[in-house]
This record gives structure tokens, sequence and C-alpha cells, in this order.
């Protein structure tokens, strides 16, 4: 099987994006990016370290640069940062240039892996539960574009039957 374009997972932080990304990748081979790492290896460094050099501002036009480098070239399926549909016109770009699937994942266990593993460029003055609101608040109007919601508590097997459904459907792979 052959991806035809590139799959961008999109969703909160912790919401599963790069797990499910590489079991999409297993499952039929694809090449898998992260979208973070991908900053990180370009930048030489990690994203705290980005946040604490540079700053939001630069580590989103660094990330939008990646981005649409990814999206410009071979077809994988992506994982971008949670923030990622948030700023500048990357939703745009992502809808344009491959099919978008939403990791949905309630706030709930958002805010426990935001305890477990905190994010750079986060506001860690909120408790975990004020923060997952905020950026849910912030970020839900750009994941509901997605051409695919996929509920993050379904069993994985459900959701790449759907996945593979929905890629079929809109000549995505192709065999």
């Amino acid at each position: 099987m052959r991806l035809q374009r590139v799959l961008s997972l999109v969703g909160m932080p912790g919401s599963g994006k790069t797990a499910f990304a590489r079991a999409i990748g297993e499952r039929w081979g694809f090449a898998m990016t992260d979208l973070d790492e991908l900053v990180e290896s370009q930048c030489g460094t990690s994203l705290g370290s980005l946040s604490s050099l540079y700053g939001e501002r630069q580590f989103r036009a660094l990330e939008r640069f990646c981005l649409l480098n990814v999206l410009s070239g071979s077809p994988v399926v992506l994982s971008t940062g949670g923030g990622t549909p948030a700023h500048f016109d990357n939703m745009n770009h992502l809808l344009g240039s491959s099919a978008v699937i939403y990791i949905e994942r309630n706030t709930d266990w958002v805010s426990r892996q935001l305890v477990v593993r905190p994010r750079a460029f986060l506001d860690h003055d909120l408790s975990p539960g004020d923060l997952t609101a905020k950026l849910f608040a912030n970020r839900q109007g750009q994941y509901a574009r997605a051409h695919l919601t996929l509920h993050a508590d379904c069993p994985d097997h459900k959701r790449l039957d759907a996945v593979e459904e929905f890629c079929r459907k809109f000549a995505i792979i192709a065999d």
C-alpha cells in the first residue's frame, strides 16, 4: 500500500497523536514524522531549550518552516504539535496539503498528561485543569476543521480501520 499524500494528526498535547501516527505507519509501512522531533533535530536542541533561548514566537516560526517543508515533500504520516494548527495559517496549510485527522481526547486525560509530562511553551502558572481548559478553548475551533475526528478512547484497531476506510474513500492510500 502507498500513501498518496501527507496524513496529518492534530489534537491536544498528550492526546496520543504520536503513538497513533506510529501505529498507522507500522500497520501499512508508511514513514512517520513527529513535527516536534523534526524541529528539535533541525535546531539541534530540545523544545525546552528552544523555549528558554528563543521564546514561543520564534519556536512557532521554526515549527511553521518545518511544517511547510513536510507538507511539500514526500507523503508521510505527520504528528503535529498540539499548538501547530492554532498558529499562523498552519491549519489552512494542513487542510490544503494533507488529510487531517483530529485525535480527540477528554480533557481530564489531557490534564493528567500535562502533569506527568510537562510541555514547553505552556503556562505552568495555571493548574493542569485550568491550562487544559484554556488550551482547548483556544484550539478547538481549529481542531474541529479536520477532515476526520477519532476519539482516542476507541481501541487502536477500530481507529486504524476507520483511518483505512477514510483513506480509501478519498484516495489517500493506493494498493
